[in-house]
């Protein structure tokens, strides 16, 4: 995963609970010093639901906004 000439961005998948939860974080990246992800999934009408949370700090200003949108 990446962008620019920002590649690869490597994820690693910390936690999993199958069809409920994983949690994963960013490894090694020159650009952003903490990077938590969680997506949380539950029945919602005959579907699924999904919740996708972030926390993001960056080494540079603004470089977590950029991440974030």
């Amino acid at each position: 995963m990446g962008f620019g000439p920002i590649k690869p961005i490597l994820e690693t998948i910390t936690k999993v609970k199958p069809c409920e939860l994983i949690e994963y974080r960013m490894e090694d990246n020159p650009l952003i010093s903490h990077h938590f992800g969680k997506l949380e999934f539950s029945g919602k009408d005959n579907g699924t639901r999904v919740t996708y949370t972030i926390e993001v700090e960056s080494r540079i200003p603004l470089v977590g906004r950029l991440v974030l949108t």
